[in-house]
């Protein structure tokens, strides 16, 4: 059964998994019972896009972002989840951690330190998935290399499909409890973000946008579409049908 707890701002999330036998349900219930402890409860935090610069607009200038003030929201998110008479288990911090103004500043290692200071201050584990913000302030190999590479927390004992590439994609699995796997994909895996040119998955997102866009600013898509990434390693699809 799955409870979805508050809402702060519009990037934060409270959830509580339970069974009564430890099997997955039949239906999907809003409600808990009364006196039944939660198989395990978890907190989703995404698109806090924090920097120490002024309020803003989002790239098409039909939202206001409040940069510095996401770290307000954060605290409350810490405050929740600390609040809870049972404590979640993990966090999932599903990208974009901080904006990708700070690149434009020189700033995105501080901002970065300033926000996993407040992410820390929790005291619960996190798992981190990379979001376009991440590509626009760091490499592939400095991400691979930070506090946002949360793959050690990945079930060891379950690894199925060995990644044989000169261009690694960041995915993994975990399972909290009997009967739940949560699986966190790169969604990035082929992307002129993040990639080298010429790599070979460079090369090969190169070509996929260019046969599905004849714009010559490769950035503006085709009328109202928008080019999502494609999740084409091996062990990633694997997962998706397993």
């Amino acid at each position: 059964m799955l409870s979805k707890g508050t809402k702060h701002g519009d990037f934060f999330y409270f959830y509580r998994l339970w069974t009564t036998s430890g099997r997955l349900p039949n239906n999907i219930s809003t409600k808990m019972d009364d006196g039944k402890q939660p198989l395990f409860t978890f907190g989703v935090i995404a698109d806090i896009q924090y920097a120490d610069i002024g309020d803003g607009f989002n790239f098409l200038h039909t939202r206001k972002r409040y940069y510095r003030n996401s770290l307000t929201l954060l605290r409350r998110a810490n405050q929740k989840w600390k609040s809870e008479a049972v404590q979640p288990s993990f966090i999932l911090q599903l990208g974009d951690i901080i904006d990708g103004f700070n690149k434009q500043h020189d700033a995105s290692e501080k901002a970065l330190q300033t926000v996993i200071n407040e992410l820390q201050q929790c005291n619960i584990e996190i798992h981190h998935i990379w979001g376009n913000h991440e590509f626009y302030n760091f490499s592939r190999d400095d991400l691979m290399n930070s506090v946002l590479n949360s793959k050690t927390l990945e079930d060891a004992s379950n690894k199925q499909i060995v990644e044989n590439s000169t261009e690694p994609s960041y995915s993994y699995h975990f399972s909290p409890a009997p009967n739940f796997r949560f699986v966190l994909l790169d969604a990035y895996d082929l992307s002129l973000l993040g990639r080298k040119e010429p790599s070979q998955k460079y090369c090969q997102s190169l070509q996929i946008i260019q046969e599905h866009n004849k714009n010559e600013n490769l950035n503006h898509p085709p009328g109202n579409r928008v080019h999502f990434p494609y999740i084409t390693v091996l062990s990633q699809c694997f997962w998706m049908y397993t």
